[in-house]
């Protein structure tokens, strides 16, 4: 029976709306032809004419119906439909975005790097906005250019530095003989940094000596002994590019000032930027809001993932915890948890962890960021990048007639957008090779190999540890 059921909806077809208003005309025109005589319904006949010219229409609002159904589910809904079922869960369609960076620019001491400041790529010649107002100070920054302002004999150059409003200031420190000069001074707090402070490190730039954080985006606070002055300052920023889509951009390719601003001297991004992206697909946004269905959870874990997978860029995540007290088995310290995620600005990253991280508990991982709270106190957030295990595959084939001219190359995209799905920590199963090989036809496998170093081969499966992600570029499957 069509129609909504508890069984859910069922439908009339094209071919069933004709036979039942044959059926139903067969009853209604029967008094008008002779006792035992039937309704000629035919598709020659006026009747069926009539009935043919209607039934494409009842069949459309069926199928109306249908999509009307079908819209409060999420597995089957479209476009608007869609957006307002995963609203439900706290999450929207990702929209045409584009590629941002966190950026290092330097400057002198006090100045402001205005908002829409535009700075251009040596690489792609895409320029890129910077996102809101940058003051370059030593109170909160990166790092610092220091100038000699007087040199005296046998006098004491310190320069003091922490991570911000956090603990006491250390002293880099250098005491001069009885002839010093500039690079003398340099040097030697140079070689103090050297030696007694693996946190920040120093180098000389046309006899200015110039301090960082030893960990991208780190924030320090600086000030000097009178006889020193802080002349240019390391800040940290964020650009956006001013085109929406997807392109890649390396680290150290913005680099060129396309808006000048009086005593901006130079920009960088240490890190590869977040790649943008086209507007979010309806099978994209389906995955994405089965992965963040603990978007309103109280499970911190399942927060945290939820949390992590709304940022963008983001393609895969793995977090470990351990609540024991002590080291466990996969080296995590006791009462610590351990984020490994591949994709996603770091310090967008690094807040999502602070604003859903448990209470007390210590975050570890080999990334370290630095974020400001609600309260403007630092805080040091760790988490880890999966280390990339890339794996090499050879296959010897037979070919039979119907093996489509493009057969190589079609095994070669299937198979490597297959590895491309396993998460971090996931195995490569030797064994589930096969199916994306036999996507296409026209041939049998008369050998199938992998490796690790293009030299030793094996057919067996690859392990990942906790922090690896298997990875297959085209270029490494070859086809004979």
């Amino acid at each position: 029976m069509a129609g909504l059921t508890e069984h859910g909806l069922t439908v009339k077809r094209l071919h069933e709306v004709i036979s039942d208003s044959k059926a139903r005309a067969q009853v209604i025109f029967q008094d008008l032809v002779p006792p035992g005589d039937i309704v000629d319904t035919s598709d020659s006949t006026t009747i069926g004419r009539l009935i043919g010219l209607k039934s494409p229409a009842i069949a459309d609002l069926w199928e109306a119906v249908q999509q009307v159904y079908l819209a409060f589910d999420p597995n089957s809904a479209t476009g608007v439909a869609l957006d307002n079922l995963v609203a439900i869960g706290g999450i929207s369609r990702f929209p045409d975005s584009s590629t941002v960076a966190d950026v290092i620019v330097t400057g002198n001491s006090g100045i402001t790097i205005p908002i829409g400041s535009v700075a251009r790529s040596s690489t792609t010649s895409q320029l890129y906005e910077t996102t809101e107002d940058i003051l370059l100070t030593p109170e909160s920054c990166h790092g610092v250019g220091i100038g000699i302002t007087s040199i005296v004999p046998n006098q004491e150059y310190t320069v003091f530095y922490r991570h911000t409003s956090e603990g006491a200031y250390l002293p880099i420190r250098y005491t001069t003989g009885p002839t010093p000069n500039t690079s003398e001074i340099v040097e030697g707090l140079i070689e103090d940094i050297e030696d007694n402070h693996s946190a920040i490190k120093g180098y000389e730039v046309e006899g200015k000596l110039y301090i960082e954080g030893e960990a991208e985006f780190q924030l320090l606070e600086f000030f000097t002994s009178g006889n020193m002055q802080i002349e240019k300052v390391l800040a940290v920023g964020r650009v956006v590019a001013q085109e929406t889509g997807g392109f890649e951009q390396p680290a150290d390719t913005i680099n060129t000032i396309a808006t000048p601003v009086f005593g901006w001297d130079a920009i960088t991004n240490p890190l590869p930027a977040v790649v943008g992206r086209s507007r979010e697909t309806d099978s994209e946004l389906r995955n994405r809001f089965r992965e963040t269905k603990f978007q309103r959870a109280t499970n911190i874990i399942e927060s945290l993932y939820s949390a992590l997978y709304g940022i963008t860029g983001v393609n895969s995540i793995a977090i470990y915890e351990n609540d024991t007290d002590l080291t466990d088995e996969n080296g995590l310290p006791p009462h610590s948890f351990h984020v490994i995620i591949d994709g996603g600005l770091e310090t967008e990253v690094a807040r999502a962890i602070w604003l859903n991280r448990p209470t007390g508990i210590l975050s570890v991982g080999s990334t370290s960021i630095d974020i400001l709270d609600a309260f403007g106190y630092v805080r040091t957030i760790r988490f880890s990048r999966p280390e990339e295990i890339e794996i090499y595959v050879r296959m010897t084939l037979t070919r039979f007639a119907t093996y489509p001219p493009n057969g190589d190359d079609s095994i070669k995209q299937a198979v490597s957008e297959y590895v491309d799905t396993l998460v971090i920590g996931q195995d490569l199963v030797f064994s589930r090779l096969y199916t994306p090989i036999n996507t296409v036809t026209g041939h049998q496998v008369d050998s199938l190999e992998v490796s690790l170093d293009g030299d030793n081969w094996f057919s067996s499966n690859i392990i990942a540890n906790l922090n690896q992600r298997i990875i297959l570029p085209i270029t490494n499957i070859s086809i004979t």
